[in-house]
Parts: C-alpha cells; structure tokens; sequence
C-alpha cells in the first residue's frame, strides 16, 4: 500500500506531513501508518543522548540520539526534519521522536502524533540515517495502531521515564512492553529512563535482548520518594 496523498498541495492541506516527505512511501493498516526499514544495528550504542544536548558527550558513532525529552524543544524537527540530517548523522542510531499521547487525547489527535514521528522517521532513512522506532503506549487500545509499520525480528525503543514512580503507570508500561516483545519479536530493545539498580532482562528472560539507559539526570534527585517495591509486579 502506498500513501494516497501523493502531491504538496495535498499532504499541506490534508496530510500534515513535513515538506521533505517521500510522497509514495509505503504505508500499512487503515491508518496508512508509515512503514520504517529495519535499522541496521550490529550491537547496542554505549548511551542514548538527548538531541537538544547532543554536543557535549564526544564521539558520536557509538552513542544513540533520542527525543524523548520536552515536546515543545523537538516541535521544530517534527515539522522540518531535513533540517536535522546533517546535525544528526554522525550518530550510531536516530530514535523517532517521542511525541506525548495524552489520556484525553482523542484517537485522531494519538494518530497525528504518531504519524508525523514516523515521518520524520522516513525522511531521515531515506536520507541514509540509521533510524529505530520508538514505541509509546497508554493501553491495549493503542497496541494494534503503533506496532504498524515497524520492522519484526529487528529492534525498537521505548522510554519508561515517568512510570518508574507510580504503580499504576508501571503496570502500563511492563505489560505493553511484554506485548510489543510478543507481536514484534525483536532481537533487541532499547529501554531510555531505567534507573541504573533494577535489571529488565530478568524480568523478560534470555529471548530477547533488553539494553538499559538511565534518564540524562539523576533519578533519585528527581524522584527523591520513589518506592523499589513498586518493581514488584503481579503478571
């Protein structure tokens, strides 16, 4: 399937995709969700970086970019992506931004947002960067729409910052990602915002890969009251 809005005109008026878009791209589901390539990744990048303060970290080639910080600082790569191309390849790895999916956000509204991540996602693999999907869900409600249009049998990330402090979001996020490993099978998973004494890879034994990243901050500055039962879960 090929996306429909094939003409500027249209993807202005109709598509809210970004200029530099590859009109005819791939598409799957009936939200045309835009189809990404399996990234080429030969072992995991020794940090994952936030792409608003990418410069002061060294060498790039073996780190990860994300935006999984502050929608409103990374608004402008949403919007004109090609305009990052040359700023981001030096890196290992380009994560998909990580745009916020709100719990009174209407279907439509999670749709656009998860849209224009994978647009930008697109326009920067077919600019020759190594691009990796990033996956956000609030529930099983969402599970059928994000796993459209992601590469199976390869890798994907996620963040879990913000549900490390709340039983209830934990509980989101642990079964969602057991859900996601079970339909998308992946050989790896790279996991942002994982406070450096808990182990994952117990937690989803040896079939697939789980690499851990702590936030870019402390975590016990910023979540002073954090309870390490809240690990506890029942499955």
């Amino acid at each position: 399937m090929k996306f429909e809005i094939d003409t500027r005109q249209r993807v202005f008026l109709l598509g809210g995709m970004p200029e530099s878009y590859p009109y005819g791209h791939p598409v799957e589901g009936p939200q045309h969700t835009l189809v990404l390539a399996a990234p080429k990744i030969m072992e995991a990048p020794r940090l994952l970086v936030p792409f608003d303060d990418r410069n002061r970290w060294g060498e790039a080639a073996d780190l990860g970019l994300h935006l999984y910080r502050d929608d409103l600082k990374f608004a402008r790569v949403l919007t004109n992506p090609e305009e990052f191309v040359q700023r981001f390849s030096p890196f290992q790895l380009v994560i998909t931004p990580d745009f916020s999916l709100g719990r009174s956000m209407p279907n439509w509204m999670k749709w656009q947002h998860i849209a224009l991540s994978r647009a930008a996602g697109v326009v920067w693999q077919t600019r020759g960067l190594n691009v990796v999907v990033s996956l956000r869900w609030l529930g099983p409600e969402d599970y059928d729409v994000i796993v459209l249009g992601v590469p199976k049998n390869s890798v994907f990330t996620c963040s879990m910052y913000g549900a490390v402090d709340d039983k209830t979001e934990l509980d989101i996020f642990m079964t969602g990602l057991r859900e996601m490993i079970s339909r998308l099978r992946p050989e790896m998973v790279l996991v942002y915002g994982v406070p450096q004494r808990w182990n994952l890879q117990a937690e989803f034994g040896a079939t697939t890969k789980i690499v851990q990243y702590p936030a870019s901050y402390d975590t016990k500055r910023v979540m002073p009251n954090f309870d390490p039962k809240l690990l506890q879960l029942d499955f």
